[in-house]
């Protein structure tokens, strides 16, 4: 029984030593960390840069928006502008017009007449037509 409290008597010695090391080396930690120097950077941010570029862009959106503007209104102009050789036609150009058109109507016409008229001729054929097969 001695024998057992002679090792633990030995085993708590080496962990008070080594217990006591750990806490001095943890307060020498705490004292550099205390005393060093701050990781995290806590100055204030620059503000010039992004300050130009914003500027920058502003002027940038402008100048587009004057460009499309400007085109819009060039546009505009032409559209407005009264062009003389659309809206009066010489009238030899104007008959020669019609007279195309007429001419395209009667030509559908008479193909849609032909047309018909090979139709009932075929169905003529078919309903006249003898049968080839007898069943006697």
């Amino acid at each position: 029984m001695t024998m057992k409290l002679e090792v633990k008597k030995w085993a708590s010695n080496i962990a008070m030593k080594h217990g006591a090391e750990l806490h001095h080396a943890h307060r020498l930690r705490m004292e550099k960390i205390k005393n060093g120097p701050p990781v995290i950077d806590t100055t204030a941010p620059r503000s010039h840069p992004l300050v130009k570029r914003r500027l920058m862009e502003s002027i940038q959106m402008a100048k587009k928006i004057e460009k499309e503007n400007k085109q819009f209104l060039f546009r505009l102009a032409a559209i407005c502008q009264k062009s003389y050789i659309d809206n009066n036609l010489s009238p030899h150009i104007e008959d020669y017009r019609s007279f195309t058109k007429s001419r395209i109507y009667r030509e559908r016409m008479n193909r849609m007449r032909q047309i018909t008229k090979e139709n009932r001729v075929l169905a003529d054929r078919i309903i006249n037509v003898k049968p080839c097969l007898s069943f006697k």
